[in-house]
């Protein structure tokens, strides 16, 4: 998917319409090998490295690739089904939401309430499960109970033990896709369709044996909340507090494993 989002207007090659509200308009590519990336009016070329400015910019996690699958046994999912690829903040990827659990829905990556600045998805790609009770962007989303499943084929966290930041890939051990537990919001008074967009629940994984070798040295480990399929639909009718918080626990580090896998490189664009 390459699309171009501006103003109340799209353009874009895939199925669906996101026309993300934002000053100007910001374009999206989902591959490295051409597109450009429009952040707070400066222009870049994907081969610039768009994606290492996200990197840079965004708290954890901010890339995993989705790639959607059958979640249930009792009804098979309706929906768009989007081409599985890579998930940065202000993409579009799909999700599955606590008011339509059959259906796939293109949601953007980063929560956006309804007083949401344009550039909010910025900062709410993670809600820490700590405070997402009390934080603006997300306590909303979590007082209504707003979950969501996200369909997850990897994520990517930075590994510092050679000295220098390694992109490195966790997913699960048998190569199966996954969902993680999210909360989701939808503006219902944007211009066009109800928008939808949603944010990772994140858990402290200091002592995780696996998530804790991610980020800086002395930084706090966090993680995803990986899902066991038996717990969806309890994660997405949770109803209590108790009920809620009682998902948000640190995934069996036997289920995933982690390999270096970085970013390939990217050539300068050239001064226009």
């Amino acid at each position: 998917m390459n699309g171009r989002f501006g103003r109340g207007e799209t353009e874009c090659s895939c199925s669906y319409e996101w026309p993300l509200m934002a000053d100007g308009c910001l374009c999206l590519p989902t591959t490295g090998d051409g597109g450009e990336l429009t952040i707070a009016g400066r222009s870049l070329l994907a081969s610039e490295g768009a994606h290492q400015y996200l990197a840079h910019n965004f708290l954890m996690c901010v890339e995993y690739e989705h790639e959607q699958f059958d979640l249930f046994d009792d009804v098979p999912m309706s929906g768009p089904v989007l081409t599985p690829g890579e998930a940065w903040p202000g993409y579009v990827a799909p999700i599955v939401t606590s008011i339509l659990p059959r259906e796939w829905l293109p949601a953007m990556f980063g929560l956006m309430p309804h007083w949401a600045k344009p550039d909010l998805f910025r900062s709410t790609n993670n809600a820490r499960s700590e405070t997402v009770a009390e934080k603006p962007s997300f306590r909303n989303a979590w007082k209504h109970h707003q979950f969501a499943l996200i369909p997850v084929r990897a994520f990517y966290e930075p590994n510092y033990e050679s000295g220098r930041a390694v992109r490195w890939r966790i997913e699960r051990a048998d190569g199966q896709p996954f969902c993680v537990a999210g909360i989701w919001e939808r503006r219902m008074h944007d211009e066009g369709p109800s928008h939808w967009s949603f944010s990772l629940l994140t858990i402290n994984a200091d002592e995780h044996p696996l998530m804790r070798r991610f980020h800086k040295p002395g930084d706090e480990k966090r993680s995803v909340v990986v899902l066991d399929r038996s717990d969806y639909d309890g994660w997405l009718f949770a109803r209590t507090e108790a009920e809620a918080r009682s998902y948000l626990q640190s995934f069996d580090a036997e289920l995933m494993v982690g390999t270096p896998d970085p970013a390939p490189p990217r050539s300068r664009a050239k001064a226009v």
